[in-house]
């Protein structure tokens, strides 16, 4: 099934609300609600993550890590936290980096377990298959894969 994600940021929670209308206006399936763009643009997390449950589509929760091309911060506690949170307030997805996955999981949403590769797209090579290979021992243990 393809699915069409818009991705959404901004520096209010009235603005994120007007973007999803939009997104769904335009026809897309989700959104991606970037926590880590948001705050980078002077919301507060705690402002940004609480939209989720009014938001007018079904969201994937992302924080993305600096070192992941996003804009959080070097502070994977304050991350995590904001994750469980986005969970807990009804989050479709959690999507969390291989690069820094901790083995937290969460409880109600369905996780994205996501590689970035900033080299190339060489889906063929050693390369991208160490990674996807090594995803699977991770999704086993996911509550939602029993």
């Amino acid at each position: 099934m393809t699915r069409i994600v818009v991705p959404i940021a901004a520096a209010t929670a009235a603005e994120l609300l007007a973007q999803a209308r939009s997104a769904r206006a335009a026809g897309a399936d989700l959104v991606e609600l970037r926590l880590d763009t948001c705050v980078a643009e002077g919301c507060m997390p705690d402002e940004a993550v609480a939209t989720l449950p009014q938001l007018a589509l079904p969201a994937i929760a992302t924080a993305r890590h600096a070192r992941e091309g996003g804009s959080w911060p070097d502070d994977e506690p304050g991350r995590l936290r904001l994750l469980a949170e986005a969970d807990r307030l009804g989050a479709a997805y959690v999507d969390v980096e291989l690069a820094f996955d901790s083995g937290w999981r969460p409880a109600r949403a369905q996780l994205i377990l996501s590689q970035h590769d900033f080299q190339g797209m060489e889906v063929a090579s050693m390369r991208c298959a160490r990674p996807c290979r090594a995803c699977a021992p991770l999704a086993r243990r996911s509550p939602r894969s029993r």
